[in-house]
């Protein structure tokens, strides 16, 4: 009884760390809300800050990937910009690739049998700006 009650605590508890660890966050920089963009509209993307006048509401985090694909690549830029139509940004700025250590346990390569050592892995994430613009065809906020 005692066993399957520890087994079912600790799967339960790795469902849940596991869980909420690589979804694409938002961290809002403002009070106001926008309207969501329609699934097909487009939300422009720039490595680079912009020209014209904009307002920034959110830092937009796409999920982790183990490796720098072209693949991975565009699954990170759909995050971006799902994200972005989810909370009615008009464009996602300053985008770049940075890098997530974790630490733990890691496969030894040493050895010819499965062995686990301390160690680091690294995982790919992308970070950018989310924006609207402030000319004449901005999107206004609702209260």
């Amino acid at each position: 009884m005692k066993k399957t009650a520890l087994l079912g605590l600790i799967i339960i508890l790795s469902v849940m760390m596991f869980s909420g660890c690589n979804t694409p966050t938002v961290k809002k920089l403002v009070w106001e809300t926008y309207p969501p963009k329609q699934s097909d509209s487009d939300v422009e993307l720039f490595v680079g800050s912009m020209e014209r006048p904009i307002k920034s509401i959110a830092i937009i985090q796409s999920r982790y990937f183990d490796e720098q694909t072209a693949e991975n690549k565009s699954k990170m830029l759909a995050d971006m910009r799902k994200m972005g139509r989810r909370i009615g940004a008009d464009a996602v700025a300053d985008i770049r690739i940075l890098p997530k250590r974790f630490q733990g346990m890691v496969v030894d390569e040493r050895t010819p049998f499965p062995d686990w050592k301390p160690g680091n892995t690294y995982a790919f994430f992308m970070r950018g700006t989310a924006v609207v613009y402030q000319d004449d065809n901005s999107t206004s906020p609702t209260e």
